[in-house]
C-alpha cells in the first residue's frame, strides 16, 4: 500500500521547520473516557454500557498498551548506548507483555468493529439529516483505534501488517498530530528515517505544541550522525523541554522522558555535563521510576562529576526501579570491585551474577565480569571460561577486544 498523501505537499502548507518551533493551540481529538485511571474503572464502563462503546474499548486498550514502558519511553536514550552493556535497547516483550498486549488487540478489533457500525449509521443518518459531525467524528475515532492496532503489530514484530494498519489510520484522518507522530516513530524503528522524518514534521504541522512529536523529531535529529544537525535538534530539544515545563496536567513519564533524552543530547554532544544531570534530576523527580534516568544519572556523577557515593545511589535506584537493568547492575559492580570492604566486593560478584542471569549471552556483561575475575578476585580460571564466552558471543566487530 502506497503511503497517505502527506500534508506538507499540499500546496499553501507551512514547509519551513522553523515555524514549527512556535507555539499554537493544540488541536481537540476525540474524547476517551477520562474518569477510567484503572482497569477495573474500565471494565466497569463496559458493562455499564448498553452496547459496545468504541471510546471506552479504544480507551481499555490504549491503557493496556501504555502499562508496557516500551510504548512510551522507546526509542530510550539510544544516544546513551554507547556508553553502557545495551543501554536503550529494545528487549522482546516478556510473556505478561505478549498477553497484555494481544488482549488490547481484541479490545481494539472490538472497538473497530463499533467504529464501522457507527459510521455507517451516521452515514445513513447524514444522508437524511445533513448530520455530518457525526460521521466525521466516527472516522476519527476509527483512525485512533487503527492506529493503535497498528501499535500491537509493531510491539509484535509484524512490521507489514503495523505499516498498512498506520496508512488505513491516516486515510482515515490525515490531520492527527498523535497518528502522525505514531507513524514518523514507527517508520523511524523501522529505519526508514527520511520517511520519520518527513511524518514527525507533518505531525507537527497539525500541532505545535505535540510534545511528543517535538521530543521524537529532536532525538531523530540528534542521533542522525550529522553533526550539522545538532544545532537544530538542541532548538528542538529547548522547545520540547520549555513546552514539558509548562504542561502540569500531561503525562509525568512524557515529561521526564524529554528531560531526559535532553540531558543524554546535552551530555554526550554538546559536553555540558553539569546541565545535562540537571535534567536529569529532574526526570526522577518527575518518575522516581525512570531507570534509565538513573542509570544515566548515575553514569555521568561518576565520570563528570566524580562523585561515586551519589553514583552509587542512583545506580542503586535504578535497579530497584527495575530489578533486570542489566547496565546498572553490571555498573554498580564495577564501582564495587574497586572498594576496600570485602562486603562491596562480594556484591559486586553477585551484581555480575545477576546480570549474567538476565541476559547470559551479553559479551560485555561477560568481558567485564571476565576482568573482575582476572585482575580482583584473581580467579584465573573463571575469568579465561568468561573471556572465551564473551569472545564466542560477540560480534564480529566486537572480537577485536
Amino acid at each position: 500500500t502506497a503511503p497517505p498523501t502527506r500534508r506538507s505537499d499540499v500546496a499553501g502548507q507551512p514547509s519551513c521547520a522553523e515555524s514549527i518551533l512556535e507555539p499554537t493551540e493544540p488541536k481537540s481529538t476525540p474524547s476517551v473516557p477520562q474518569a477510567c485511571k484503572t482497569e477495573e474503572d474500565f471494565l466497569r464502563a463496559l458493562h455499564g454500557a448498553e452496547a459496545d462503546d468504541a471510546n471506552i474499548l479504544l480507551g481499555y486498550g490504549a491503557f493496556l498498551l501504555d502499562q508496557d514502558l516500551r510504548t512510551e519511553r522507546n526509542v530510550l536514550l539510544a544516544a546513551g548506548a554507547q556508553q553502557g552493556p545495551q543501554l536503550g535497547s529494545r528487549q522482546a516483550l516478556d510473556q505478561c507483555g505478549v498477553k497484555r498486549v494481544k488482549k488490547a488487540r481484541d479490545l481494539l478489533k472490538r472497538a473497530l468493529s463499533a467504529c464501522n457500525l457507527a459510521k455507517q449509521l451516521s452515514r445513513t443518518t447524514s444522508d437524511q439529516e445533513g448530520d455530518e459531525v457525526a460521521f466525521a467524528e466516527a472516522r476519527r475515532v476509527r483512525a485512533l483505534v487503527l492506529a493503535r492496532l497498528a501499535q500491537t503489530c509493531d510491539l509484535l514484530a509484524n512490521f507489514a501488517q503495523s505499516r498498512t494498519l498506520y496508512h488505513k489510520a491516516i486515510e482515515e484522518d490525515p490531520t492527527s498530530s498523535e497518528i502522525l507522530t505514531r507513524y514518523g516513530q514507527f517508520l523511524a524503528k523501522v529505519c526508514d528515517k527520511s520517511g520519520a522524518r518527513e511524518y514527525l514534521l507533518e505531525a507537527l504541522i497539525h500541532n505545535r505544541n505535540n510534545l511528543q512529536a517535538l521530543l521524537s523529531y529532536a532525538t531523530l535529529l540528534s542521533e542522525s550522525g550529522d553533526m550539522h544537525a545538532r544545532p537544530e535538534a538542541r532548538r528542538y530539544f529547548d522547545r520540547a523541554r520549555a513546552l514539558a515545563a509548562k504542561q502540569r496536567t500531561g503525562s509525568k513519564r512524557l515529561r521526564a522522558l524529554v528531560l531526559a533524552r535532553a540531558g543524554v543530547f546535552l551530555s554526550v554532544y554538546q559536553s555540558e555535563h553539569a546541565a545535562a544531570m540537571d535534567c536529569l534530576a529532574s526526570a526522577v523527580d518527575l518518575d522516581p521510576n525512570f531507570a534509565d534516568a538513573w542509570f544515566e544519572l548515575g553514569r555521568l556523577r561518576f565520570t563528570a562529576g566524580e562523585d561515586a557515593g551519589g553514583a552509587v545511589d542512583a545506580f542503586e535506584q535504578a535497579i530497584r526501579s527495575n530489578e533486570a537493568h542489566v547496565p546498572a547492575h553490571v555498573a554498580l559492580a564495577q564501582i564495587l570491585a574497586n572498594s576496600i570492604a570485602r562486603a562491596d566486593v562480594e556484591r559486586a560478584d553477585s551484581l555480575f551474577m545477576k546480570a549474567l542471569e538476565f541476559e547470559p549471552h551479553n559479551s560485555k556483561v561477560l568481558l567485564s565480569f571476565a576482568e573482575y575475575c582476572s585482575k580482583v578476585t584473581r580467579t584465573e580460571q573463571k575469568a579465561d571460561d568468561l573471556f572465551e564466552r564473551a569472545f564466542n558471543h560477540a560480534g564480529p566487530s566486537q572480537r577485536h577486544v
